[in-house]
């Protein structure tokens, strides 16, 4: 198991295509994948699931990864999350 914990600074403008990428990008990865924020764990591969936790910028959460390819799966969802990709 592998985990990072982040600041997100992702979001513009209320558009849900940050939270799609996010999920076709976990879903590439053997390992599953788990976002943590304010008392939820919700599952990085299901879009339902991202949105629910109505992520903003600021917002401080935890990846964390079990697998196979566990660390390559935090590092591609921090990228995301922080908006370095």
């Amino acid at each position: 198991m592998f985990s990072k914990e982040l600041t997100v600074n992702c979001i513009k403008n209320e558009n849900v295509k940050w939270a799609t990428y996010l999920v076709q990008t976990a879903n590439n990865y053997a390992s599953s994948v788990r976002i943590k924020h304010n008392g939820y764990d919700m599952n990085a591969k299901s879009l339902l699931g991202v949105l629910s936790l109505n992520l903003s910028n600021g917002a401080v959460v935890t990846i964390t990864a079990d697998g196979t390819d566990e660390k390559d799966a935090v590092d591609a969802i921090s990228n995301i999350l922080t908006g370095k990709n």
